[in-house]
């Protein structure tokens, strides 16, 4: 697996393609440390699909796809939550 802080960041996660700037992931960590997610789960997933994916039409019509490619965005978080610990750990 690459380092998410050093390597270059992939334009694509499991097929798809992504915006891997820092700011969906800002706007998904604030949402939920704010508590500001809401009473639907699957219409917050949604929000931040469109955040994350170039285009997350191919998702929007199944909830299980919806679930599921939210599962991929908050693996590719996970990925550079991973990173920043490794690095801390090493300084």
């Amino acid at each position: 697996m690459s380092d998410l802080l050093l390597d270059e960041l992939p334009t694509r996660w499991h097929g798809h393609e992504i915006i891997p700037d820092f700011r969906p992931m800002v706007w998904l960590v604030n949402t939920y440390v704010r508590g500001q997610t809401g009473d639907d789960p699957i219409g917050f997933a949604v929000s931040a699909l469109w955040r994350f994916y170039k285009d997350p039409h191919c998702f929007l019509n199944d909830p299980q796809k919806i679930i599921d490619a939210y599962g991929y965005m908050i693996e590719f978080y996970k990925a550079g939550e991973k990173a920043a610990e490794s690095a801390a750990a090493e300084s």
